[in-house]
């Protein structure tokens, strides 16, 4: 499956990847430092500490660049139908009302119930339309989900 991306959420993306390929630049040559002036030798605690947080860097630039291959850019719908990317839902989850926006890559942020479309909670409402009352699966949890409303994501 392709990595969506819209053109803006894709340039702050690869911009934050940059940030994180050059924090790990920087730990490195700070490692290099420590090793230099004090050794290889296991009293060197600036050596040991640099090494780990070069190890999560590299974990997290690795984990990062991974997103920028098979990456295809969207442009966000100006009119839906159905629960797709881009595109405002709201819904009874368990009776209970929701509202979430189903964003690409680099647009999420769960604090404004802006989801990623590949979360369990947007792959559960992909594809249907207002009116659909169906049950779904959803973090090992069987829920029940009406389609209340969709509307395309303003920018």
């Amino acid at each position: 499956m392709p990595n969506y991306f819209t053109k803006e959420s894709y340039a702050k993306y690869t911009a934050y990847v940059k940030e994180v390929e050059n924090s790990l630049f920087e730990l490195q040559r700070k490692m290099n430092d420590a090793y230099e002036t004090g050794g290889t030798w296991h009293d060197n605690a600036a050596l040991d500490h640099l090494t780990e947080d070069v190890v999560a860097a590299n974990t997290r630039f690795n984990s990062a660049n991974k997103l920028l291959k098979d990456v295809q850019i969207i442009e966000y719908p100006e009119v839906v139908d159905s629960v797709n990317i881009g595109c405002g839902v709201s819904i009874l989850l368990d009776s209970q009302p929701e509202k979430f926006q189903i964003v690409a890559y680099g647009d999420s942020d769960a604090s404004n119930d802006k989801i990623l479309y590949i979360t369990p909670m947007a792959e559960a409402l992909m594809g249907h339309k207002i009116g659909d009352e169906y049950e779904a699966v959803i973090a090992e949890r069987n829920r029940k989900i009406k389609v209340l409303d969709i509307q395309p994501i303003k920018k």
